[in-house]
């Protein structure tokens, strides 16, 4: 449980998010299915977003959103290799 929430506290700190990102897609490590599976789940999810709470009802509707951004990025960490998740500390 406390690794799930040092996840989540890596998110939102976009900062460390975006250099993750970054190693993730260059590095020679991770194989390119992983690489193409997370671009395209970004994109229809960006493109194509699914709601199950409407995003007009204000925070709550962004509850929904957040899980699945969260879920996306949290596959995107259990595939990377060791060095990229000791590189930035997850």
């Amino acid at each position: 449980m406390r690794r799930f929430f040092k996840k989540i506290l890596f998110i939102l700190k976009l900062w460390r998010f975006i250099p993750f990102m970054k190693d993730f897609y260059l590095s020679t490590e991770v194989k390119n299915s992983y690489k193409i599976i997370g671009t395209i789940a970004i994109l229809l999810y960006l493109f194509i977003p699914f709601d199950l709470i409407p995003d007009y009802l204000g925070v709550i509707g962004f509850i929904d959103d957040f899980i699945i951004i969260t879920f996306i990025i949290n596959r995107m960490i259990a595939v990377a290799p060791d060095t990229l998740k000791k590189k930035h500390r997850l």
